[in-house]
């Protein structure tokens, strides 16, 4: 019975719909914010119907947040290349494999940025970051300050990284590396010689 009422060619038109319905919606968050989408003009952009469109989604805030994870998804994807070879990897690895990540889709990256929903980047970012600064914590102070240096340090990154994202004409990939490269290991040097300072 189940068999029967999903089979397989039914599956691969439903991914082409919902692919449409996702498609129809960057296309329109080009042109204005998600709020003054309705769900009448997504569905035509999509080239579907209402009906249909609600035998997918919920709401166009589903369709977002659907696009969202599977964006964010891709870019930690990606990033796993950097682990393969050494667990943490090497800042300069590490930070490159993050660029290449966010430049692989440009226009996504930026509506990413645009709609506030790289929050959850950023936590994914403190997290593939405390392992370089934890080895730099050496003292019981410098352990101590590790909570604020992190903030800092991910925080002016995405800052950095949004710049670059928005910008006309931005600095190349390999540029921003080394600068994202260079700002994190300074960070991290100033917060253990503070730390020791004390």
């Amino acid at each position: 019975m189940n068999d029967a009422q999903t089979p397989k060619p039914l599956d691969r038109r439903q991914k082409k719909t919902r692919q449409a319905i996702q498609n129809a919606l960057l296309t329109l968050m080009r042109e204005k914010p998600m709020s003054k989408i309705t769900v009448s003009e997504l569905a035509a952009t999509a080239d579907v119907n209402r009906k249909t469109f609600y035998n997918h989604y919920s709401n166009i805030r589903e369709v977002r947040d659907e696009l969202d994870q599977e964006y964010i998804d891709r870019i930690f994807f990606l990033l796993k290349t950097a682990h393969e070879v050494e667990d943490p990897p090497a800042l300069d690895v590490l930070i490159k494999s993050l660029v290449n990540a966010l430049t692989e889709n440009p226009a996504r990256t930026r509506l990413l940025f645009e709609s506030g929903e790289h929050l959850y980047l950023v936590e994914r970012l403190k997290e593939m970051t405390l392992p370089y600064l934890k080895q730099r914590a050496t003292t019981p102070q410098q352990a101590a300050n590790l909570p604020y240096v992190l903030n800092y340090t991910v925080y002016g990154m995405t800052a950095l990284l949004n710049t670059w994202i928005c910008e006309e004409n931005p600095i190349p990939p390999q540029e921003l590396s080394r600068l994202l490269t260079f700002l994190l290991q300074s960070n991290a040097t100033a917060g253990a010689d503070r730390a020791q300072e004390d």
